[in-house]
């Protein structure tokens, strides 16, 4: 089987299918598998270097693009490669190949909070998930949330296998160095990025809990900070926006902060949790049907636009920090679980599910 993978997309370093591009190719480089992988990548990718005996590594273009090149190139890179099947990591994906194509569908949260995106961006969205169920041979979700969301859409939609998401190893790296007496912090990963992360009751909650503890505690941002958010932040002396920063840094951030606060409704995974939770640090998040499926028994619940309960959860998680960390402590276990050879070795074994009902024999 000579399986292509679109990995155009793994280094935007910071959103989520960035990641899952990068993490999910160096995994199915790493296989034990007869198969073969080609992957095809931007000019200087950081993929370059998984070229082996089972794997190639095609430089296709110097920026990501939907169009010309998506729809006209990649299929006759394709057929010149012999790709017997083709995986998108999101919806956009060549319309005119005619090989069995798989594409991933991460979320729908345009359809869930559509007054956060534009009249354009829902029309685009809807119109490649459209044609996502009604062209592509196989369907990955990340999770069975995001399934039932896109069933409830299309009932009658191609084989779709949910596939949750790895957490990269080294989060689980380095001792919790929490700093409750000295310069406490909670820390948000990527919550004001975009308007669909809601961070304005995050806001909320925070300007409630500093007027109750007087100052003394911060919040520390990493991620792009969207500029509906900029006015807001910089009328917040203890908001520290970071920006992007690596994932080693993102590590020591982790271990060091009182808790996570991750109170975006609409994610498809929510993988700063499980990060959260492999390092060993208290979560504090919104009721995701996401989050409820894999580590709702190690978090902390509350409803995103309700400061009252931001308080009190940030209040207990400071005041019962053994207990919050042993809640903690039985998510680690969970996350350990949830590596990326696990998510590459299913999404391996769908490939060759999704090539088997099409009547494609399997070559070794």
């Amino acid at each position: 089987m000579i399986v292509g993978f679109d990995a155009r997309f793994a280094d935007l370093d910071f959103t989520g299918v960035g990641v899952y591009t990068r993490e999910l190719a160096k995994a199915l480089a790493c296989l034990e598998t007869s198969g073969s992988l080609v992957l095809y990548v931007l000019k200087g990718s950081s993929l370059e270097s998984l070229v082996s005996e089972r794997v190639r590594v095609v430089s296709v273009a110097s920026h990501v693009s939907y169009g010309f090149f998506t729809q006209k190139k990649i299929p006759s890179l394709l057929e010149k490669d012999q790709v017997e099947i083709f995986h998108s990591p999101l919806t956009a994906y060549p319309l005119f190949s005619n090989i069995p194509q798989v594409v991933t569908v991460h979320d729908l949260s345009w359809r869930r909070y559509p007054h956060n995106y534009s009249r354009w961006e829902r029309m685009k969205q809807d119109m490649w998930l459209y044609l996502s169920q009604k062209n592509a041979q196989g369907i990955v979700a990340v999770s069975q949330a995001t399934k039932r969301h896109f069933e409830e859409l299309y009932p009658l939609a191609p084989s779709i296998e949910v596939t949750h998401l790895g957490i990269n190893s080294i989060f689980g790296e380095g001792k919790r160095e929490v700093l409750l007496d000295s310069s406490p912090y909670f820390l948000v990963v990527g919550g004001a990025s975009r308007p669909r992360k809601q961070f304005e009751h995050t806001l909320r909650g925070f300007e409630l809990l500093q007027k109750k503890w007087n100052s003394r505690f911060s919040i520390k941002i990493t991620g792009p900070v969207h500029p509906v958010f900029e006015e807001s932040l910089r009328l917040h002396p203890k908001i520290e926006p970071l920006g992007i920063v690596s994932e080693q840094k993102l590590g020591e951030l982790f271990r060091r902060a009182i808790a996570l606060i991750f109170l975006s409704p609409s994610e498809g995974y929510g993988m700063p949790v499980g990060e959260s939770l492999l390092v060993g640090t208290p979560v504090i998040t919104c009721s995701m049907p996401c989050v409820a499926e894999i580590f709702s028994p190690y978090v902390q619940v509350i409803e995103h636009n309700q400061p009252e309960q931001f308080v009190r959860a940030c209040e207990w998680v400071y005041q019962n920090y053994q207990e919050a960390q042993d809640q903690a402590a039985k998510g680690r276990e969970k996350a350990l679980e949830l590596t990326w050879e696990r998510t590459a070795r299913k999404t391996w074994e769908f490939y060759e599910k999704v090539l088997k009902s099409q009547g494609v024999f399997l070559r070794t």
